[in-house]
């Protein structure tokens, strides 16, 4: 069988980088959508409430405090062309903080409590 190949063993193109050693490993590769950080914002949705409170301890002052809290984020983030606006206070299901670690520059807590000033009646805010 000499200069035939064996028919049993097929040749596939790969994508070496940056390596011609024919016995490295063969890496495949791939480019994740780029993110843009700029975008990302958080709240501390825990202040607002302390800031905000509902007029009483029924689930619907409480989830009218939250869409109003909603509504003013929502303002805030379009103004600022914020795509994902996250809770600073709110914990995952196993107990640790959904965020770890931010900057000032990404907090909109301030803004979104005057905006929540603006929007709230002052007969509604205790």
């Amino acid at each position: 069988m000499s200069g035939q190949t064996d028919p049993a063993i097929v040749s596939l193109p790969v994508q070496r980088l940056g390596c011609d050693d024919p016995n490295s490993l063969a890496i495949r590769t791939f480019c994740p959508a780029p993110v843009n950080f700029n975008t990302l914002a958080v709240v501390d949705v825990d202040r607002l409430f302390a800031a905000f409170p509902p007029g009483s301890d029924s689930t619907e002052a409480r989830a009218k405090v939250l869409a109003d809290i909603q509504r003013a984020v929502a303002i805030c983030a379009s103004a600022h062309d914020f795509a994902l606006v996250l809770d600073r206070a709110g914990n995952s299901l196993n107990g640790v903080p959904t965020v770890l670690s931010a900057t000032d520059r990404f907090d909109l807590t301030d803004e979104v409590a005057q905006q929540l000033a603006y929007l709230r009646p002052p007969d509604l805010v205790r």
